[in-house]
């Protein structure tokens, strides 16, 4: 459960955001010059288009743009060359998160790092208004491509951030996939691998599971439904597992969307080709050539495929390389002269 107590960045956003908004020139404009960037970004209430402000004050559009680029512009300058003490720690704490981070960081993901809480509108839209304003930060809007973020600007402008992401969505598209941050970090000429990391989480092209990234469509990656979920738990633990434990480790995953149930994974697993029931509720991938049929069946193909009487242990050795079933199930088979012919002591045939 998130912690909803307020901490002391909650005050000081508000705090900073009045100290930003009082550098609004000219003072004889100030009252609509406050309007048009409170609006415009939904510092007090929801944010508002640029058609709807133009309404209000009686002014087009293109006006409201014009102003809100030239009073932007007017306070990233002010605020440059005249840092109040709770601009800079804030603005400090800020780099030091991002810093930590990878350089960049969704908005989202940053701002509950700061207030260790889930955010409300207005303070997500006051913390955005900070980052546009301050000489340290570069934003990212949120379009197609990339989620909204922060990134620290001694690295680079958005341009310079967006090409990076850029270069890795496209060595991702032209390796395999998955492909772990490592492999990444040797194909890339990046400082270190948490920098490739963290702009890899800017693009929503991509999507990542246990630091290996694929595009949004790579079911290994980003499973759309139960069977690639199961496929992938049993793919990542390499051995059969019973349905229980593939419910219990898909609903303690990173997977997103919907969780699963025991009986819906049960049921997928019967239904999808790519598994086999070994026994007892315990599935295999098909592709790892565990046998299948009864263990009758198991036992017979064994002894035809030998065409001599087999050693009891020998019999058991070869059913479980395929097969997870208990020795003692085994012999209890072994043992029914009604299926199979005790020829010596510990030797069998078919009947």
């Amino acid at each position: 459960m998130n912690d909803q107590r307020p901490n002391e960045y909650d005050k000081i956003i508000c705090d900073v955001t009045e100290e930003i908004l009082t550098n609004l020139n000219p003072k004889c404009s100030y009252k609509r010059n406050r309007e048009i960037i409170a609006e415009r970004f939904g510092l007090y209430g929801p944010k508002k288009t640029l058609n709807e402000i133009g309404k209000t004050l009686k002014i087009t559009a293109g006006r409201v743009r014009q102003s809100e680029e030239s009073l932007m512009c007017s306070l990233k300058n002010t605020i440059k060359n005249n840092k109040t003490k709770k601009f800079s720690e804030f603005d400090k704490r800020l780099i030091k998160l991002l810093s930590e981070a990878g350089r960049i960081s969704k908005v989202d993901d940053l701002a509950f790092n700061v207030f260790n809480h889930t955010i409300s509108h207005t303070e997500r839209a006051k913390f955005i208004f900070f980052a546009e304003v301050s000489p340290s930060l570069i934003v990212i809007n949120e379009n197609h491509q990339y989620y909204l973020s922060i990134g620290i600007g001694m690295y680079g402008d958005k341009s310079t951030f967006k090409n990076y992401i850029d270069t890795i969505v496209k060595t991702v598209q032209t390796n395999c996939c998955p492909i772990n941050t490592n492999q990444l970090y040797e194909l890339l000429d990046f400082e270190h691998p948490d920098y490739i990391r963290a702009l890899a989480k800017i693009s929503k092209k991509l999507v990542s599971y246990k630091d290996n990234w694929g595009l949004i469509t790579c079911a290994s990656i980003n499973p759309r439904n139960i069977q690639d979920k199961i496929y992938i738990v049993l793919s990542e633990h390499g051995k059969p597992l019973h349905f229980d434990k593939i419910a219990e480790i898909i609903n303690n995953s990173d997977f997103t969307h919907k969780k699963a149930t025991t009986q819906s994974v049960h049921n997928e697993l019967i239904k999808d080709n790519r598994f086999v029931l070994i026994g007892h509720g315990d599935y295999a991938l098909r592709k790892w050539r565990y046998s299948t049929g009864s263990l009758i069946d198991i036992i017979t193909e064994i002894l035809k495929k030998a065409g001599q009487t087999l050693d009891q242990e020998e019999i058991v050795n070869q059913v479980q390389k395929n097969h997870k079933v208990e020795r003692r199930t085994i012999l209890m088979y072994l043992h029914n002269k009604a299926l199979f012919k005790n020829i010596s002591k510990t030797k069998y045939t078919i009947l």
